[in-house]
């Protein structure tokens, strides 16, 4: 009934299929380069994925993160792309120091950004209490309950009554104009 082999890996089918996929990215990498080579394009993950795109209609393209997780794919890539291949600077400059030394150290401009995070938190929980300390001392007792939020203020929208102040008779369905009008 059942054969040995598939007794022995029951995801066998799947390994293939996987494997199938991973060897058409690899040839569809292939195919996308030497397109690139042969017009004299600079090779990118955007380039392949263009013309990946171009040489399969229908196909999406390949997306870098189909490449990066082939990993032969991924050294075709490494090979080929114009990111590895080219130095951008020589090797004898210091390209950080150079930099860096034209910059204004972030501390330099904000002493805040100096600090680290417990003694950002410990300065934020000062400062609220010595706001509600002066708060206390002034009278202004800060935020209100809930309750007491729209007490001072008129009613926000014009068709309702403000708070306190009921419906006039006239308005309800139980006013006598209602029930006479026939």
């Amino acid at each position: 009934m059942n054969d040995p082999e598939e007794a022995e890996d029951p995801f066998a089918h799947l390994k293939q299929r996987a494997a199938e996929r991973a060897d058409r990215t690899v040839e569809r990498l292939r195919a996308g380069i030497a397109a690139l080579r042969a017009t004299d394009q600079k090779i990118t993950a955007e380039s392949l994925k263009q013309v990946t795109r171009e040489l399969e209609p229908g196909f999406a393209g390949l997306s870098f993160q189909v490449i990066r997780r082939n990993p032969r794919a991924y050294q075709l890539y490494r090979e080929a792309a114009s990111a590895f291949t080219a130095s951008a600077t020589p090797d004898n400059k210091q390209r950080g120091k150079r930099r860096g030394a034209r910059r204004t150290p972030r501390s330099a401009y904000d002493p805040l950004q100096a600090l680290d995070k417990r003694a950002l938190v410990g300065r934020i929980r000062t400062l609220e209490q010595d706001l509600a300390t002066e708060r206390q001392q002034r009278g202004c007792p800060g935020l209100r309950p809930a309750d007491a939020a729209g007490k001072d203020r008129p009613s926000g929208d014009r068709h309702h009554p403000p708070p306190g102040r009921g419906i006039s008779p006239r308005m309800t369905p139980e006013a006598s104009f209602f029930t006479e009008r026939h």
